[in-house]
């Protein structure tokens, strides 16, 4: 299965815009402005499905800073024998006084090649000792600090045009860095940290002024960058448009080839430009797009939702892990389409995304947690993990549960192979399948002689039913159950959406009793400030932007849900 990457339009974007955006979020972290210093491009093996001990049983006595911590992706390393700091100054000043380089590493609890990381390397005696000796170790939750990551992100994608998580970057102790890369296999990783060891023991003051000069010469490209106008003029929405269409899959649905997000960032725009314009093909790539997701194997077609993306272009074999920030865009984006088409499809999609948000993520007390994990663990009583085990078959559990019969019909409908469908490094040996829409109901009853429609229809909800129920048996993939401030702004917004245009008041009243618990939990009424996420009673640190916006557009949907005047007061006070 692929490493969680960043889609690549974003770090195809030209080196001064990336740049741009070092400077823009850099101005967030107490340290003087920077340039990288560019190493070769870090390349990642292929990937196969691994398997470990389960990660919520750590074997080792140690115990390091981070047990102190609320962020489940921290706590996931509390016991690694790596001598970890949270984020902050007590690591830096260590790191100055010792005159070591700091060794970052960023990545969240629902990430696969995370977990492996923490596994293979993190866990390793050896590793760990390197680690220790040379370095100062600092681990992050990217979703706590997007600030942070978004920076070394951009620094990574700049230097080797790739990036995604893990995030690993070394750095200087006033935190400029020289080196970044993603996901790094336990021999290479100890190599690198060796040798890079090794380099800043001989020849650190060149290491730290040659940073310094490129930063100079950073800053001096970023600062010959046109001027932006004041407002966002229609030439440049037609260029977007054409930059976009460029990059359409007109056989698959969707934009790029493989690995493949759904990006309903793009899909909104599009819809906007159909609205502006009038242009069919705006709506025709949205639509088609929204099709070929929702047939594929990226949407959970037993238990709904959508998983993080798909590592083949036909949106066939998936990345497991599911996220809230994608459930209420893509929610949000199927609604519209229902609103301009009509097509009881796309509400049948919106639906199916709300209603497994509200069944699986909404946590004890409100809110959404942020993800549950693409991995979990073979069988109840065991410790081995795999990526997607909840959620792919082999031929032969199908019809253990259906019979042979009715297995025959639901293989031919969702793609089940005997020798499984996924690629053959992730298959073997297990054989697994994961499911999706090869062929129509109405082929399907065709391809069997099924003449009587209903009859058909009763049968395809019997087999899904049996099915669900037998997956509910298996051991769930695990969830980060922090609640973050913009992704539950966004599902206020999807729900109260929702509620309107289908005359829901289920979506309603979720999305009133949401933006309540932010209020109550992540607000300070007297600063008017928000908190970032908030985790077993407390909150973490302040807010950003996207807090802030994310949660001003969920209350501007709900006040035009329910006409609440509180809500607008409150949007109005976050503005200000």
């Amino acid at each position: 299965m692929s490493f969680e990457r960043v889609p690549a339009p974003l770090v195809s974007l030209q080196r001064a815009r990336v740049l741009a955006l070092l400077a823009l979020v850099f101005s967030a972290l107490p340290t003087p402005a920077w340039a990288p210093l560019a190493p070769g491009p870090m390349q990642v093996p292929g990937a196969t499905t691994l398997s470990s001990t389960q990660d919520a049983a750590p074997t080792t006595p140690h115990t390091n800073r981070l047990i102190a911590e609320k962020s489940p992706y921290l706590l996931l390393h509390a016991h690694n024998p790596v001598d970890w700091y949270p984020w902050g100054n007590e690591a830096f000043e260590r790191a100055r006084r010792e005159h070591k380089p700091v060794f970052l590493s960023i990545g969240y609890y629902t990430c696969h090649w995370c977990h492996v990381m923490e596994r293979e390397s993190y866990s390793n005696a050896e590793i760990a000792a390197v680690l220790s000796q040379y370095f100062v170790v600092i681990k992050v939750d990217r979703e706590e600090r997007p600030d942070i990551a978004r920076l070394y992100l951009a620094y990574v994608e700049a230097t080797t045009n790739s990036g995604g998580f893990p995030l690993n970057v070394f750095l200087t102790p006033d935190r400029k860095p020289f080196l970044g890369g993603i996901y790094f296999p336990p021999d290479k990783l100890k190599a690198l940290l060796l040798k890079t060891a090794d380099t800043w023991e001989k020849d650190s003051g060149k290491l730290t002024d040659r940073a310094s000069r490129s930063a100079q010469e950073l800053v001096e490209m970023v600062s010959r960058a046109p001027s932006r106008k004041s407002s966002l003029q229609p030439a440049i929405l037609d260029r977007a448009f054409e930059q976009v269409g460029a990059t359409y899959d007109r056989t698959n649905g969707g934009f790029g080839g493989a690995p493949k997000f759904p990006r309903p960032v793009t899909l909104d725009f599009l819809l906007r430009a159909y609205a502006r314009t009038g242009k069919r093909e705006a709506l025709d790539m949205v639509l088609a797009t929204l099709r070929a997701m929702a047939h594929g194997g990226i949407h959970d077609q037993l238990g709904g939702g959508f998983h993080r993306y798909a590592t083949d272009a036909q949106w066939r074999a998936p990345h497991f892990e599911k996220m809230l920030s994608d459930q209420a865009q893509l929610a949000v984006t199927c609604t519209d389409a229902y609103q301009i088409t009509h097509d009881p499809f796309f509400a049948a999609v919106a639906r199916d995304i709300l209603d497994f948000s509200l069944r699986e993520l909404q946590v004890s007390g409100g809110g959404f947690a942020s993800a549950l994990d693409a991995d979990s663990v073979l069988a109840a009583g065991t410790q081995e993990t795999r990526e997607g085990a909840f959620y792919t078959w082999t031929a032969d559990e199908i019809q253990s549960i259906l019979g042979q019969q009715n297995a025959a019909i639901f293989d031919y409908r969702y793609g089940v192979k005997a020798d499984g469908n996924l690629p053959s490094q992730e298959s073997e040996p297990a054989r697994k399948n994961v499911l999706y829409e090869m062929h129509t109901a109405e082929d399907t009853a065709k391809h069997f002689g099924m003449h009587d429609s209903q009859a058909s229809a009763q049968l395809a909800a019997s087999t899904r039913a049996a099915l669900v129920e037998a997956r509910s048996r298996r051991p769930r993939p695990l969830s980060d159950d922090k609640v973050v401030t913009a992704w539950n702004g966004m599902m206020v917004a999807a729900l109260a959406h929702a509620s309107q245009v289908f005359d829901d008041p289920r979506y309603l009243a979720a999305a009133e009793s949401t933006a309540q618990f932010l209020r109550s939990h992540l607000y300070d009424p007297q600063s008017k400030r928000l908190s970032r996420s908030y985790r077993e009673g407390s909150a973490t640190v302040d807010g950003f932007l996207d807090d802030y916006t994310g949660l001003i557009d969920g209350l501007l949907e709900l006040y035009a849900a329910d006409f609440d005047i509180g809500w607008l007061q409150w949007a109005v006070a976050l503005e200000e």
